[in-house]
């Protein structure tokens, strides 16, 4: 759990200096069309912010797949023919039953399980010795559930 963090964390650190150091440098507004510094700075600097957002849904993407190689060739996919693969992965997602909620992993868990029952959730934080918001967990996790049954079901 800990190399996720350290790596998107890294990530966004990464991105946000190389940024604002091309926002120093090469002010965004106006913009300098004539200076090839300027282009280059910005280029670059898109290129940088679209390849973090992809890593942060390769990261979803690698984790959801069922199978080890299937996760690493979408990466791969999404890596180097972008946003066309990543569009398809989502289209593929909702055709084999899945949603776009990121649910963690108890409450999928529970999902998976059938366990929507507010009794069973109850007990189940009780246990884990969670009781500061089970109301409101109950909840989400109860319309996690209803958009997860009818994407199944569709």
């Amino acid at each position: 759990m800990m190399f996720p963090i350290a790596f998107y964390g890294g990530l966004c650190l990464f991105a946000v200096i190389y940024t604002s150091v091309s926002m120093y440098h090469h002010p965004f507004v106006p913009p300098d069309r004539d200076n090839v510094d300027w282009l280059n700075s910005w280029l670059m600097t898109t290129a940088i912010q679209y390849y973090t957002g992809i890593l942060c849904l390769c990261g979803v993407v690698f984790t959801t797949e069922p199978q080890l190689w299937a996760g690493l060739l979408w990466c791969i996919g999404i890596l180097t023919l972008g946003s066309p693969m990543c569009c398809f992965w989502i289209v593929i997602w909702f055709w084999r039953g899945g949603t776009l909620t990121l649910a963690r992993k108890k409450e999928r868990n529970r999902l998976l399980e059938g366990k929507t029952n507010e009794d069973d959730i109850t007990t189940e934080y009780q246990e884990a010795g969670d009781n500061s918001s089970i109301p409101s967990q109950i909840d989400n996790i109860q319309s996690s559930s209803a958009s997860f049954r009818t994407f199944g079901e569709a």
